[in-house]
């Protein structure tokens, strides 16, 4: 088997890509993201909690990002459909689906949807009327976003 040592432009722009860090709770944003600052944004980061926030791009997937005063990531939602967690989820699988990965209770939060803590550290939530209403699932909802938070 034969190797080439690659180098220049071409060859750090992949290596870049490579080390590209994910968005992570407690920590500053990757080098890699592109902020959208034409305009300022509010987020709801949990029930009767609205924060300002940062829309941002990072790999081609569109997050929204709350910022500590320290300006570590506090919040992180992401409702773009070319999100995929490491075990396959994305925006759109059932409820079903997930039951079969995620056996345990998920969590209701009263005015914000019912979400299930995932292993990889992201919550798949659920929202509908129906589900901000009563907190009752159903098989056939399917995931609307993915979100972190400090709390």
């Amino acid at each position: 088997m034969k190797f080439t040592l690659i180098v220049g432009p071409i060859a750090t722009i992949c290596l870049l890509l490579f080390q590209s860090k994910e968005i992570e709770i407690g920590k500053p944003l990757p080098k890699d993201v592109v902020i959208d600052t034409s305009q300022h944004y509010y987020q709801i980061a949990g029930a009767s909690n609205m924060v300002p926030a940062v829309a941002l791009t990072q790999r081609g997937i569109k997050y929204t990002v709350v910022l500590s005063i320290k300006k570590e990531v506090s919040f992180v939602v992401t409702l773009d459909s070319m999100f995929k967690t490491k075990d396959g989820f994305k925006i759109g699988t059932s409820y079903k689906q997930l039951r079969k990965k995620y056996s345990g209770a998920g969590q209701f939060e009263p005015g914000y949807g019912y979400y299930f803590q995932l292993a990889n550290g992201w919550k798949a939530m659920f929202t509908n009327d129906k589900v901000i209403s009563d907190g009752k699932m159903h098989d056939s909802y399917r995931i609307t976003s993915f979100f972190k938070r400090d709390y």
